[in-house]
This record gives structure tokens, C-alpha cells and sequence, in this order.
């Protein structure tokens, strides 16, 4: 079992109800069938895939690519390392590790475009912001006794 969102729920009940063919016989279970009816084979989705990447103008796209896009992200936004490892299809956790490495990586990058601190003003903290903020005060307080000497 695989879990996915809702788009992707979406998708494969369009391509179920709109595209997908009927199987050769009752001993095909595959879900993604050739246009003859037989699961497709892994080279079959490889030719698809390249297809795909001619006809779109990707240069880098290849099967293997998207699952590995899919697990670094997948632990990017916060999934589990063992579902993971079970929606990847591994025996042991030492195959995800690598992923889990890239993810980190790649958090750590992105982390920085949010880092609050970044994002705080903090110029104003420093002294020449203090001292700034000072003459500021001195010259609104001047600028106060001005205007209150002339109304009196």
C-alpha cells in the first residue's frame, strides 16, 4: 500500500476512468497497463519516461530521478523515515539514510530564506542604531519644548 495525496488521487482516477485499457486477462493486476493490456514493465516506464522528457523539453528526467525527488521531499515536508522506507519498498533503514542526509541538507538551505532573525530588524540594536535613536529622541524632544514655548 502506498499512500498519496488528493491530487494524486485524482490523477490516477482520471487516467483509470479515462485512459487506462482493460487487461489482456483476469492474471493481470498491475494498475498502469501498455496499450495492449499488460502491466507495464520497468522498461516499459522508462520508455514512457523518456518520452516524456523528449516531448517536454526536460533534459534530466529519469525514473529514478522522481523517486528520488519524491523521498527527499517527502522527508523535506516532514514524513516519517519509516514510512518512507515502506513506501520505497526497503529492508532496512541504512537505504534511507541517504536520503535523510540530502533532506537535511536541503533543509538547512532552505531554512535560511525563513530564519526569523533575518527577518528581525535588528540594525536598530546595534550602537550606532542606540545612538541614532537617541539623537532622534533629543531632536523630537527639542523639536516638543519649540512648539510648547511658542503657543505660551
Amino acid at each position: 500500500m502506498i499512500s498519496f495525496g488528493a491530487a494524486t488521487r485524482r490523477t490516477l482516477i482520471q487516467y483509470l476512468i479515462q485512459h487506462r485499457g482493460e487487461p489482456i486477462h483476469d492474471g493481470v493486476d498491475q494498475f498502469f497497463l501498455t496499450l495492449d493490456g499488460y502491466g507495464m514493465t520497468p522498461e516499459a516506464v522508462k520508455s514512457q519516461v523518456r518520452r516524456l522528457a523528449k516531448a517536454s523539453g526536460v533534459t534530466r528526467l529519469y525514473p529514478h530521478l522522481c523517486r528520488h525527488t519524491y523521498a527527499t521531499n517527502f522527508l523535506v515536508n516532514g514524513g516519517d523515515v519509516l514510512l518512507l522506507k515502506r513506501n520505497l519498498g526497503y529492508t532496512t533503514l541504512a537505504m534511507v539514510d541517504h536520503y535523510v542526509h540530502l533532506a537535511t541538507s536541503r533543509a538547512a538551505i532552505l531554512s535560511k530564506s525563513f530564519s526569523p532573525l533575518d527577518k528581525m530588524n535588528l540594525q536598530s540594536l546595534r550602537r550606532g542604531g542606540y545612538r541614532a535613536r537617541m539623537e532622534d529622541s533629543k531632536k523630537a524632544r527639542a523639536y516638543r519644548q519649540q512648539i510648547g514655548a511658542k503657543k505660551g
